[in-house]
């Protein structure tokens, strides 16, 4: 039963998400008023991305601190050792992974948009 509210309500706030513009923010440097790329569906799509790598991010980062905080407090105990070890260097691969797959899909994104101009 909850799955299908799930797929009803998706959806619908998928659809109103895309029909929320946010007013550009004028910038006193520049002169210039920036403007939202929440407009467009590919604009949603990246900002939905780019959170959830955001999310991503700060967990590993949090279980990196939690790591440190197992083997901090070991206390000598060589299995929590292991286990805050553990934590760490998977924690690491997380971020690494994190970072590697933001610049790819950014790379991507400005390659199809076309704000990457090949020139010769």
């Amino acid at each position: 039963m909850k799955i299908k509210k799930y797929i009803i309500l998706t959806p619908l706030l998928l659809i109103f998400l895309y029909k929320a513009k946010a007013a550009g923010l004028y910038d006193p440097l520049s002169g210039y008023t920036s403007q939202s790329s929440v407009g467009t569906i590919e604009g949603l799509i990246g900002s939905f991305i780019q959170g959830l790598l955001g999310l991503f991010g700060a967990l590993s980062l949090l279980m990196f601190v939690y790591g440190g905080f197992l083997w901090i407090t070991s206390a000598g105990n060589m299995d929590r050792v292991k286990q805050g070890k553990d934590t760490i260097i998977w924690a690491s691969v997380a971020i690494v992974t994190i970072f590697t797959s933001y610049a790819i899909i950014n790379f991507i994104f400005r390659l199809v948009s076309g704000e990457m101009m090949w020139t010769q």
